[in-house]
């Protein structure tokens, strides 16, 4: 056999091949694989590399989409702003501050115009109502009276939940479901637009009526902006492309892993990864209502509203399989596996189906925190796996999961009234986590089909290089046959083409040989120290080295 081959053979035995996934993962059974401790500080450092890249993908998408543009000029006093000094020119501004309120009050203009109506109070916005000890569910009229100069501006009017109006100067300029003082009395839509008016006498009045009872948080939530048309619009169009720029990147994932799916149906975590980025992307086009307007411009009404509590429900199942998927997570048959599945169950279901057959009230949505339960169970199964503690992307996901279990809570009870589709960070972060572990199977996949060539290649000349002397010994025993005084010389040449053929089995052999005492030295040196039944630590490398080292590699001819 030539050397070329011969040195090909032995660096494939000696594992010297790409890290992959499984090199630092689990195998399909869900055990730890070759994950050498010379290779350890590399792995942190892409680790690191990796976690401060996705992090830096997720603040400059949150900066760039979620991060208001709007400037402040100083509070709202007794339900007035005085913006006469601001400039238009350059930026556009929040109505904060304390607004005129009138709870269980469903007041018009004309009502102000007549005189001062009864059970006026004052009211931070944007905040819930319920913030300042208000009741949570009902209806009431909010006030604000803007002093400007400017001939012409634009409102943006934000997502009122459950159902809004509002006047400008006496003019209906929106609408959002009906306001009513019950709720069966009123119908839910919820929806943000972008108005213009002409300020007259110097002022403008801002009337806005609010129905709640249906949500988590009441009234005007989120913050209105005021401003020329050109700087408000420009601002809108520029987060609306950068978030469909983004959510495109994670529908394109979708379709290109879904493709992937079909054309390996042996890998249902193509699908499940699939699934989950078309539910992202359905979830984030109804989040702060921008986008889905574009596709029902009536807003979220009670079937969209129902769709989207539900979404969250089926996008917690997806995680939940795609974790139990690349951990390699097992169920035992006992009754512990059949707790673990019936909890799960019970906590994904009800958020995924009760939508649609119950009220959408304020306690529905603690149908959602049921996923949280699904979420903590299965992180505690994967920080416990073997691919936990031997992969350093494993680690990068579960932060991702905490990362997305914590942000919304976060952003909906103490961030809700200031950023634009918040729930961007947390979704690209795990997506995009989510991606980096599918890339290493890609990479595995490649290897192992680079190894198979490279295998196959091999025998295929080893066995050709075997032919040659088979060839030969055929020749000369016939040979023999035919001419018995010549037999002598045609045995000796017979024996040297034997030993030939044994001595490049063996060499084979123990270059075979050689790469599984390696694997064992480095399955040993990423593996925990083991107590002894003394209670003592072993050293599983230096036990397994010793047991490979006591062992004689194989040769031609040994019995199996």
């Amino acid at each position: 056999m030539d050397s070329g081959r011969m040195a090909e053979v032995k660096r494939r035995g000696t594992g010297e091949m790409a890290p992959t996934l499984t090199d630092s993962h689990t195998s399909s059974n869900g055990g730890p694989q070759r994950a050498s401790g010379l290779r350890q500080p590399k792995s942190a450092f892409r680790f690191i590399v990796t976690l401060l890249t996705l992090l830096a993908i997720c603040v400059a998408a949150f900066w760039s989409i979620s991060v208001p543009r709007y400037e402040s000029a100083g509070p709202a006093k007794d339900g007035t702003l005085d913006l006469r000094e601001a400039d238009f020119a350059s930026n556009a501004y929040a109505l904060e501050g304390k607004w005129e309120f009138y709870y269980e009050k469903l007041y018009t203009p004309g009502d102000f115009a007549a005189g001062e109506p009864e059970g006026k109070a004052l009211i931070t916005v944007p905040a819930s109502w319920d913030e300042e000890g208000y009741p949570a569910s009902g209806y009431a009229t909010y006030r604000l009276t803007v002093l400007t100069d400017e001939p012409a501006l634009m409102l943006r009017v934000p997502e009122i939940i459950d159902a809004s109006i509002v006047w400008i100067d006496g003019r209906k300029v929106f609408a959002a479901g009906k306001v009513g003082k019950t709720q069966q009395g009123m119908e839910t839509s919820v929806r943000n637009d972008f108005v213009e008016f002409a300020p007259t006498g110097g002022k403008a009045e801002i009337v806005v009526q609010v129905s709640s009872f249906m949500a988590t948080g009441y009234g005007i939530m989120y913050g209105m902006e005021i401003g020329r048309p050109g700087i408000l619009m420009k601002d809108a169009m520029l987060r609306r492309i950068l978030l469909t720029f983004a959510l495109g990147m994670v529908f394109m994932m979708g379709l290109y892993h879904l493709m992937l799916f079909f054309s390996r149906r042996r890998e249902p975590v193509y699908l499940i990864f699939a699934v989950n980025c078309m539910l992202v992307v359905a979830r984030l086009l109804m989040e702060t209502n921008s986008l889905v307007q574009y596709f029902a411009p009536d807003g979220l009404d009670d079937p969209l509203s129902r769709i989207y509590l539900a979404i969250f429900g089926w996008e917690s199942a997806a995680l939940v399989l795609f974790t139990l998927a690349v951990f390699g997570i097992r169920f035992s048959k006992g009754k512990r596996g059949a707790l673990i599945i019936a909890i799960l169950s019970a906590s994904v279901l009800p958020a995924s189906i009760l939508p649609f057959f119950l009220p959408i009230a304020a306690g529905m949505l603690w149908y959602l925190y049921f996923c949280f339960i699904s979420f903590a169970i299965v992180i505690v199964l994967a920080v416990r796996s073997p691919a936990f503690r031997t992969g350093p992307n494993m680690k990068l996901f579960v932060i991702a999961m905490a990362v997305f279990i914590v942000w919304p809570v976060l952003t909906k009870i103490i961030l809700l009234d200031i950023y634009y589709v918040p729930g961007i960070v947390s979704n690209i972060f795990l997506v995009l986590s989510q991606c980096v572990i599918l890339s290493e199977s890609y990479t595995e996949a490649r290897r192992k089909a680079e190894e198979l060539t490279s295998r196959t290649a091999f025998y295929h000349g080893m066995a050709h290089d075997l032919l040659t002397p088979l060839t030969r010994v055929s020749t000369n025993v016939q040979m023999a046959n035919m001419r018995p005084e010549e037999a002598g010389g045609l045995l000796v040449s017979s024996q040297e083409d034997i030993m030939k053929m044994a001595g490049m089995i063996n060499e084979a052999l123990s270059n075979e040989y050689e790469g599984a005492v390696q694997n064992i030295k480095e399955i040993a040196a990423s593996s925990p120290p083991q107590d002894d039944p003394q209670g003592e630590p072993r050293d599983a490398e230096a036990d397994d080295t010793h047991n490979a080292k006591g062992a004689n590699p194989p040769k031609a001819g040994d019995a199996p």
